[in-house]
């Protein structure tokens, strides 16, 4: 029998080991919240209208898009190295000759027809909510 000043609290083992599982349940949680948002996004950039399209049975921009983890537990969208040439309809480029690890590449003037940012801008709210849909599934909220 707890004396006085003293109480005996049922279930408290229980509790600490939740609560020390904890910071790993939340990281796993992010991380997959974060990696759902991520996919989220890529899907809005491969189908934005701005995305670059040929006409040509080849390789288009939309098909190139990809997730990478970064550090810090963020996750970075964007192309795939050989693809960089995107960056140019992205944000405009002169004409002229490129010179990137030591290859040349000569380009056309190039119009800015922003994608990737318009896709991010249209869509933060959606991106938003995946992550929080994720957070509460995962939870149990």
């Amino acid at each position: 029998m707890p004396t006085r000043g003293e109480m005996k609290l049922e279930g408290m083992n229980e509790l600490i080991r939740h609560l020390n599982e904890l910071p790993d349940k939340v990281e796993q949680v992010s991380d997959a919240a974060v990696r759902a948002g991520a996919e989220h996004l890529k899907d809005k950039i491969e189908h934005h209208p701005n995305i670059p399209r040929s006409n040509k049975a080849k390789q288009h921009g939309a098909d190139n898009v990809e997730i990478q983890k970064a550090p810090g537990g963020f996750y970075d969208v964007g192309f795939k190295d050989e693809f960089f040439y995107l960056l140019f309809h992205e944000i405009g480029a002169k004409g002229g000759v490129y010179k990137r690890r030591g290859e040349y590449f000569i380009t056309p003037d190039i119009p800015a027809r922003p994608f990737m940012r318009p896709a991010l801008e249209e869509n933060i709210r959606s991106v938003q909510d995946k992550m929080g849909d994720v957070i509460q599934r995962r939870l149990g909220l």
